[in-house]
């Protein structure tokens, strides 16, 4: 497990500049951060993160998505309703990790 330090993106040559890091089991992150995943790997791997709080219509909506092998994604940014109550952050989990490198932008 990993907490991931937010960093603040800055443009240079029009590409954001994010230093990332290897992808653990679960990795951690503050509220209202944006997640970055970039898949090095040969398949595609699933990032899910969980929710804690239910809906209006009480109804439990973890995010749940696709990253193409080669392909990168930005997910957030992630509010409350995923902030694990334990831990006071957002976790995010793999199903695989090898080749896969993730940072968190503010």
């Amino acid at each position: 497990m990993a907490v991931l330090t937010v960093q603040k993106a800055t443009v240079a040559g029009g590409a954001a500049a994010l230093t990332y890091t290897g992808a653990s089991a679960l990795d951690q992150m503050p509220q209202d951060s944006t997640f970055h995943v970039k898949n090095g790997s040969g398949a595609s791997i699933t990032v899910t993160i969980a929710s804690y709080v239910n809906c209006d219509q009480n109804v439990n909506h973890p995010i749940s998505v696709a990253v193409a092998a080669g392909t990168e994604r930005r997910i957030g940014p992630l509010g409350p309703r995923y902030v694990n109550p334990a831990s006071g952050y957002v976790e995010a989990s793999y199903s695989a990790t090898a080749s896969v490198t993730v940072a968190a932008e503010a």
